[in-house]
């Protein structure tokens, strides 16, 4: 999404931003389909935000809200996850980093 994003489709990001914001076990709607997001870890996280910092200091001098916003939820998710693996519930999420 931060690509099509870059790309001049600025809604792009709160879609997704919503996807992983309302997602209700490890399934994510992504690109009109049901995306398993439970292997997605803080560490993939981090190096994806990480790429993404540096286009957005190079473009904007800073990383935009917007982008920010995206990727927080993306950590909320996560921490989700990893919160019903720690009760049992079922995902394979294994806690990182």
């Amino acid at each position: 999404p931060y690509f099509l994003y870059l790309s001049g489709e600025p809604g792009v990001l709160s879609k997704h931003r919503s996807a992983f914001e309302l997602a209700k076990d490890r399934h994510v709607e992504f690109f009109g389909m049901s995306m398993d997001a439970s292997l997605l870890t803080r560490k993939h996280l981090m190096w994806l935000f990480e790429q993404v910092e540096r286009l957005e200091l190079a473009i904007a001098g800073e990383v935009r809200p917007e982008v920010k916003a995206y990727f927080q939820s993306i950590g909320q998710f996560i921490d989700r996850s990893e919160k019903r693996e720690e009760v049992g519930s079922p995902s394979p999420i294994a806690a990182s980093v």
